[in-house]
């Protein structure tokens, strides 16, 4: 499959949703890392990272991209082994950099990408699995209303009505596009 100018890919995955919500909300406050935006209080967002590096922790996810998919590793000191099993099922050739991000109101449109970000799509067209999604993304002027999508994230997107919360995982790698259950497409 040609992705180059595929804005999103919805896909049918079979996950426990309810499941994955607790694991996830069940990672130790002191991993998260709170978005600036949280901080100052007015909409706040938090980020963890459920595979790290040997470089650096970062805070920007942009910057994160330059790592390369091989020199991610699970953190072990996170219990998510229902998450774990889920993306090892995937058909992922290279698994890179995961974070998961929790959202308690709205997040504005923004891109994940610039000017030293890899150009490589597998570092811009990430599979998102949005166990709690309360309303759909915006996308560049469409509106995605499914939980699991591939999508690239140097396309303007966010959540800029959201009000409750919301849990968001971003996967990157190197994916076999063609072995994933295609429900939707939007270009």
């Amino acid at each position: 499959m040609n992705i180059i100018n595929i804005k999103a890919i919805a896909v049918d995955l079979d996950i426990d949703n309810e499941k994955l919500v607790q694991e996830i909300t069940a990672i130790p406050a002191d991993k998260w890392i709170p978005s600036e935006y949280d901080i100052l209080g007015s909409h706040p967002w938090k980020t963890v990272w459920l595979r790290i590096n040997n470089k650096e922790n970062f805070r920007d996810f942009k910057s994160a991209k330059s790592v390369p998919h091989n020199e991610w590793y699970w953190d072990s000191d996170l219990n998510i082994d229902y998450f774990k099993s889920i993306v090892e099922n995937l058909p992922f050739k290279t698994i890179g950099m995961i974070r998961a991000f929790s959202l308690g109101g709205s997040i504005a449109m923004h891109v994940d990408s610039d000017d030293t970000t890899p150009t490589e799509l597998t570092y811009n067209m990430g599979l998102t699995l949005a166990p709690n999604l309360e309303i759909p993304m915006s996308l560049d002027g469409i509106e995605i209303k499914e939980k699991y999508i591939l999508f690239n994230d140097s396309i303007a997107h966010g959540f800029p009505n959201a009000t409750g919360s919301q849990i968001s995982i971003r996967i990157f790698g190197d994916i076999e596009y063609d072995k994933l259950k295609i429900i939707n497409i939007y270009r």
